[in-house]
């Protein structure tokens, strides 16, 4: 029997002097000083503090795990949309001018829209107006790509009905819209034919143009 727990004495002392896999041999500060490197001193005396405890670090990664690349966030949660390197932006949109000119009285206007720069949308739409009318004033300039006019009529004393006839009616008021769309530009300038003298005139479009957009 004795000499049974000697034999099991000696095999249990062997069985404990057996190093763990997972046991890690701590480094030298030497050592541990020529892996970590240079940086700044919180980051050093991690790194130090980790290796000579035996745990894994790396110049890149001193704290022991590196960190895990995500894909950028927007606000909304979702992958926000990141342009190729090298991708040249969209040039910013072009900007035109325009201008409309009216003569007092109402006999004559002048519209420019899409003119490279204010300048010549004023000479244009000026231009015009002397054309067909005297005294001519500047009712506005603007950068909307869209315009129109629209005079107010009332019929002719001598007439008994208006038509097409310019001898049938007269002309009695011009008014102008400007907007990012030909639809609203007649809309805004028969709103304005519509005030005048107190909604008695008949108001119709009679010229409308937009420009590059």
């Amino acid at each position: 029997m004795k000499c049974v727990l000697a034999i099991l004495t000696l095999l249990l002392g062997q069985f404990s002097l057996v190093p763990t896999a997972s046991a890690q041999t701590p480094q030298s500060k030497q050592t541990c000083q020529a892996a970590c490197g240079a940086g700044s001193q919180p980051v050093l005396r991690e790194c130090l503090a980790r290796c000579t405890a035996g745990q894994p670090i790396s110049r890149e990664h001193p704290f022991g795990v590196a960190p895990v690349a995500t894909p950028a966030q927007s606000t909304s949660g979702t992958p926000a949309h990141t342009p190729p390197q090298g991708a040249a932006e969209p040039p910013p949109p072009q900007v035109t001018f325009g201008a409309v000119y009216i003569s007092k009285p109402p006999t004559g206007f002048g519209l420019a829209v899409g003119e490279s720069d204010r300048l010549s949308a004023h000479r244009t739409a000026e231009s015009a107006c002397r054309a067909t009318g005297t005294n001519c004033i500047l009712a506005e300039d603007f950068v909307l790509p869209c315009a129109a006019v629209v005079e107010g009529v009332r019929r002719s004393p001598s007439a008994l009905f208006m038509t097409s006839d310019p001898r049938t009616f007269l002309v009695r008021a011009l008014t102008h819209g400007t907007a990012s769309n030909p639809a609203d530009a007649e809309r805004i300038a028969t709103e304005a034919c519509r005030m005048q003298e107190r909604g008695g005139l008949t108001c119709r479009v009679v010229f409308a143009r937009c420009g590059p957009r």
